[in-house]
């Protein structure tokens, strides 16, 4: 193995995956380290940011251990987002990270809305104002509640931004990440003195801000001797993991959109230009001139998951003597339900719901059930509201002037062939799988190779590094027949919010 290879780091909710790949896009080494989520109240969610920098140094010392650290060129770190941590000049911790669905700072965001306006705060972030869902909630929370914390507290990072500390003793944050902070003026790519000022947040204890693709220093001799890693290798800054995921799928071009889907979907289409939208998202994307509107649905991949839990053990059981999945066996009996699921229609609300109607309150719905219907109707139902659930968000989108070319996929629900036929039935593009599945750790050795200049740009990276292994074209007949389902789908929840006209 001569490489030179460039090394992905992905630092998920759940646990940290890394890969090597070589100038081609091939995997060469994988690995990965599961850690917690600690829950110690009701709607906290935290971390140990010394779980992510132990997690990373085990897999460096797994891929070292496959491949010399002399042959991996450079390392770019991607992360869950937002996920603030407070550190010391030196990079201590001094508290948990609160994690991107941590919940405890509704009091204030709702402070933000009153006291600000969310109209006065869109306009300079792009973004509606959310608790745990941007960081600056969860940095106005320790204020109040850690005064001594706050005022200790040299940077807040996110968990990239950490990892590239313990690396290089740099602290930054890269644009991608910034967008999630609330601080961050999305169309110029840059800190907001006037919302740090509004918010009464110490410009000077946020971290510089930087491209994604931008070299942020060395290993030191300190993180290589921790790591296995080269001393001296060059580490570039990183992304968020949206934005890695949707380089690394080849969502680079206008109308390019990545459908990242597990417990649940979330729709990054790319753009050439920020619009303030409180219906969705708006991030900067990992390359120049480029962002990202993003529409999350909360529970399509976990409404599966829970019809499987609940009326599933014995298939479970019985597929795992066969080799196969669980939801593989629900695919093949899917398959004999007609598209339609002979007039059932479900509503993917099991967590209540994210864009585009942005209720937390909304509900499940099965519709439409009646004596004849048959389980097979039922899976086929919450397949096919997952794929509603997407149009969905693609038709506020385009009302906003976007235009969807064709859905890249990466996650679990990229496995299922029934599902993916599906997904382009009901929104009428075409689906497109790419060979590596972990693409937001793809994206991140994409830009370590730009930032060392081994591409001249994350696009030219894409054209060596990513490659299509499967598209699914849409069944024009088939989208007629979905179409008045889809409009029965939005009546379902409330007439005035399902239509773009209520933007």
């Amino acid at each position: 193995m001569s490489g030179p290879y460039l090394a992905g780091v992905d630092v998920g909710t759940t646990g940290l995956k890394a890969a090597l790949f070589d100038l081609q896009g091939r995997v060469v080494a994988e690995a990965s380290k599961p850690y917690p989520v600690a829950q110690p109240r009701m709607n906290w969610a935290e971390q140990d940011a010394e779980q992510w920098w132990n997690a990373f140094k085990e897999a460096s010392r797994q891929l070292t251990a496959r491949v010399p650290a002399s042959a991996i060129a450079s390392i770019a770190v991607d992360s869950q987002c937002p996920s603030l941590v407070p550190v010391t000049e030196d990079g201590r911790p001094l508290r948990n990270a609160m994690l991107w669905f941590d919940r405890r700072s509704v009091p204030e965001a709702d402070w933000i809305k009153t006291a600000i306006g969310e109209e006065k705060v869109a306009a300079i972030a792009y973004n509606r104002v959310a608790a745990g869902a941007f960081s600056a909630t969860s940095m106005l929370w320790m204020r109040k509640h850690e005064p001594r914390l706050f005022e200790a507290t040299r940077w807040f990072l996110h968990a990239n931004g950490f990892i590239g500390l313990r690396l290089t003793g740099r602290a930054t944050m890269d644009w991608a990440n910034a967008s999630f902070t609330l601080l961050f003026h999305v169309a110029r790519r840059e800190w907001s003195p006037e919302l740090c000022d509004l918010m009464s947040i110490p410009f000077e204890k946020l971290p510089e801000a930087v491209a994604p693709w931008a070299p942020i220093g060395e290993v030191t001799a300190q993180a290589a001797e921790e790591t296995g890693l080269r001393r001296g290798m060059p580490v570039v800054a990183g992304a968020a993991d949206s934005a890695a995921a949707a380089l690394g799928v080849g969502a680079v071009n206008l109308g390019d959109a990545m459908d990242s889907s597990g417990a649940s979907t979330v729709l990054g289409v790319c753009a050439d230009r920020p619009v303030c939208s409180l219906r969705f998202q708006v991030r900067a994307h990992a390359l120049p001139d480029r962002w990202l509107f993003m529409g999350a649905s909360s529970a399509t991949g976990a409404s599966l998951r829970w019809f499987r839990d609940s009326f599933y053990r014995h298939e479970t059981h019985s597929a795992e003597e066969l080799q196969l999945s669980a939801y593989q066996i629900m695919d093949l009996e899917a398959e004999g339900s007609p598209p339609g699921a002979r007039g059932l229609v479900f509503l993917p609300y099991l967590a209540g719901e994210r864009a585009p109607i942005w209720d937390p309150e909304a509900r499940g719905l099965l519709y439409g059930l009646t004596l004849s219907h048959t389980r097979a109707d039922v899976i086929r139902a919450i397949l096919e509201g997952g794929a509603y659930a997407l149009r969905h968000n693609m038709e506020f989108m385009e009302a906003l002037g976007l235009s969807i070319r064709a859905l890249r996929l990466t996650g679990g629900h990229a496995k299922s062939r029934l599902w993916r036929q599906i997904k382009a039935d009901v929104t009428g593009r075409r689906v497109i799988v790419t060979a590596v599945k972990e693409a937001a750790a793809l994206g991140s050795a994409m830009l370590a190779a730009v930032g060392i200049g081994l591409f001249k740009s994350p696009e030219e990276a894409v054209e060596h590094m990513v490659h299509v292994e499967q598209e699914t074209k849409p069944n024009p007949e088939l989208q007629r027949t979905y179409t008045p389902l889809f409009g029965l789908y939005k009546r379902l929840y409330m007439p005035e919010l399902s239509r773009p006209a209520a933007e």
